[in-house]
């Protein structure tokens, strides 16, 4: 069985923020699939988010990393809610 997740990474400010994700939704097609900045990990670059999320989870994304505010299998939109 594959993980069929991805790392998803957005840079705020200084900061970056990740969540490790499903790489397809599971919504209403059309809806954008929100994830809350309380839940993100956060870190002072982008290769110390990934070894974070790599460290808090299963180990790896099937998908990999990416900054587009897409899901990878589907491309629906992600929206980051503050």
């Amino acid at each position: 069985m594959s993980a069929n997740n991805f790392y998803f990474a957005q840079q705020i400010g200084n900061k970056w923020y990740g969540w490790d994700e499903m790489a397809e939704t599971w919504q209403d097609e059309g809806k954008p699939v929100k994830l809350h900045l309380v839940n993100a990990v956060e870190a002072e670059s982008l290769q110390e988010l990934e070894d974070k999320l790599q460290a808090g989870g299963l180990g790896y994304a099937e998908y990999g990393i990416t900054t587009q505010p897409f899901l990878p299998k589907d491309g629906t939109p992600i929206e980051i809610v503050v």
